[in-house]
């Protein structure tokens, strides 16, 4: 069962905004265990140094988590 975070996480990207879906991830590597505050590498592959520059990561609204579902 993956790390509740990173289902957090991974529903934010969801959630995001429609040109953030077209963003190549590479696999997350989680380096925290459970119950310590969550910390992860995520790969992104396609973006050359100047876009990975104008990248913004952002965790979802709690509206949005609401209208999932999730707990945040």
């Amino acid at each position: 069962m993956p790390h509740p975070s990173l289902r957090y996480w991974l529903a934010s990207l969801l959630l995001g905004p429609a040109c953030a879906l077209a963003l190549e991830v590479g696999e997350i590597r989680v380096q925290s265990a459970l119950n310590q505050l969550f910390d992860a590498t995520i790969p992104l592959p396609t973006l050359t140094p100047e876009a990975l520059n104008q990248v913004s990561v952002k965790i979802a609204s709690p509206t949005m988590f609401e209208e999932f579902g999730l707990d945040q």
